[in-house]
């Protein structure tokens, strides 16, 4: 993995961890996946709301593990969201929090129960999305484009793995990645971009809700006309 750069920044992360979740789904018999996925679809809507209220940010990331992003959210306010999931949960909710300067070390770092959180705390999101998607649904159809986006989400995946993000499909042809404190994260983005006909929205702020709002700012700027592949948004300074 690339060494992290970090400027003294950390990311804080929560993971929501549903306990006995597979013994949960095992229970429900063999006709059972359309209801799990009912049951998924249930607790990830009011996460991404509450979440959104305190200033995080829910990630698609594993149903049977929700992760959350918390830079600059207090810790009574996961609390809460845990609290508010487990309302809503078939299995008891554990909270495990944890920091670190790429999300791949954070989430590690709260599997672990290591929640010592040192420097700055800060959220880097990139939103990325294929140009003319609609153009190619019309002329080459709906498969052709799945095809196009899974291309494009592998490729991230692959490449950025490297530097610890996490990159999570949103739906449509929309992609996030959660980046590192690493500036050749931005450029490999870029890179990836230009290969794949996409475009890059950046922002960087504490709070990750904030983060998440730059980035589509800058992603909505590049579509209304400014020349640029990749366009970063920032609230703070120091970072990146």
């Amino acid at each position: 993995m690339a060494k992290p750069e970090s400027f003294g920044f950390t990311l804080r992360v929560a993971l929501l961890v549903l306990r006995g979740y597979r013994e949960w789904t095992e229970g429900l018999g063999e006709d059972r996946e359309w209801l799990i996925q009912a049951r998924q679809a249930e607790m990830y809507s009011l996460m991404s709301v509450e979440a959104a209220s305190v200033g995080a940010l829910t990630v698609p990331f594993r149903h049977d593990v929700h992760l959350v992003l918390a830079s600059g959210v207090p810790r009574e306010s996961l609390e809460y969201l845990s609290a508010r999931l487990a309302e809503v949960s078939p299995t008891p909710v554990e909270l495990r929090v944890g920091c670190g300067s790429t999300p791949a070390e954070a989430v590690t770092n709260a599997s672990r129960g290591v929640q010592v959180c040192q420097g700055r705390e800060a959220t880097i999101i990139a939103h990325i999305d294929i140009n003319s998607i609609t153009r190619v649904d019309r002329s080459d159809g709906v498969y052709a484009s799945y095809l196009r986006i899974a291309r494009l989400y592998s490729r991230l995946v692959d490449e950025l793995s490297e530097y610890g993000a996490i990159v999570s499909y949103l739906g449509g042809d929309n992609i996030l990645a959660i980046l590192p404190f690493n500036r050749d994260a931005l450029h490999i983005i870029e890179d990836v971009a230009e290969d794949e006909d996409a475009k890059v929205g950046v922002g960087v702020a504490v709070k990750p809700r904030e983060a998440a709002r730059l980035a589509t700012k800058c992603l909505d700027a590049i579509r209304a006309g400014i020349p640029e592949r990749l366009l970063v948004c920032k609230a703070i300074d120091g970072v990146l």
